[in-house]
């Protein structure tokens, strides 16, 4: 590296650059590897995952009522929100800001493992534009409908890898909702039966990423691999 040839120049008392630059010289081409090293980790994210299994990943963390939920950017863009009801009748919110006509996609996904083989948590999407008002255990905002997705009922799930955990999971029967009102709209996640656990709801299915997302997704995936997502070994404690 040139830099290291610089050092050992620097170390004879001779210079392949200036002193007055052989530190910006060393800033720069430090700064050039990890630019290097982030492309390189993002093309192989990129190049390895299947495009239909692409989610940009969102945590959701202390977003227990609406004025806590938590931001979903795009609802055309494929986001999974990763979340952990951790107690009972607990519900998790998000929310996205609709500004044109929309089929919004939406599908829930549970790990696949013995603790989780009877945890179906459903959803509502709740917005000006809905038209129904389904029962939901939370209050629902005046001018808003809610539209409830039981997951509960949706027999059989199917099973998949998705390579971003590293983690097999369930996952229920993909809805489509029509949404033509613009406006603010939430998804609600929470479980009828009262149980704790872990889940990811997927939304859109525009396949997207920048670079400037790379950063984000690269310390996600590291959290998600690491396991420190899975919380199954509490569920099951209780």
């Amino acid at each position: 590296m040139l830099s290291d040839l610089n050092n050992d120049f620097i170390a004879q008392g001779k210079f392949l650059f200036p002193p007055s630059d052989a530190l910006l010289m060393n800033a720069l081409l430090s700064n050039l590897s990890r630019t290097l090293t982030l492309l390189a980790l993002f093309a192989i994210i990129s190049v390895t995952m299947p495009p239909a299994m692409a989610h940009n990943p969102i945590f959701g963390q202390d977003n227990h009522d609406l004025s806590t939920a938590v931001r979903i950017p795009d609802a055309n863009i494929s986001y999974a929100m990763y979340g952990y009801l951790d107690a009972p009748g607990e519900a998790q919110f998000y929310y996205m800001d609709i500004s044109s006509p929309v089929s919004l996609m939406t599908q829930m996904n549970v790990p696949k493992n013995d603790v989780y083989a009877n945890f179906r948590p459903s959803y509502a999407i709740i917005g000006p534009g809905i038209t129904t008002h389904d029962p939901i255990p939370f209050e629902v905002p005046a001018g808003n409908g809610s539209l409830l997705i039981n997951a509960s009922r949706q027999e059989p799930r199917s099973e998949f890898y998705e390579p971003f955990s590293g983690i097999t999971y369930n996952n229920s029967a993909k809805t489509y909702t029509d949404i033509t009102v613009p406006g603010r709209y939430y998804i609600a996640i929470f479980d009828g039966s009262h149980k704790k656990g872990d889940y990811f709801l997927a939304t859109g299915e525009l396949e997207s990423f920048s670079i400037w997302d790379l950063p984000s997704v690269i310390w996600k995936v590291i959290q998600l691999r690491l396991g420190w997502l899975d919380h199954s070994k509490e569920a099951a404690s209780t």
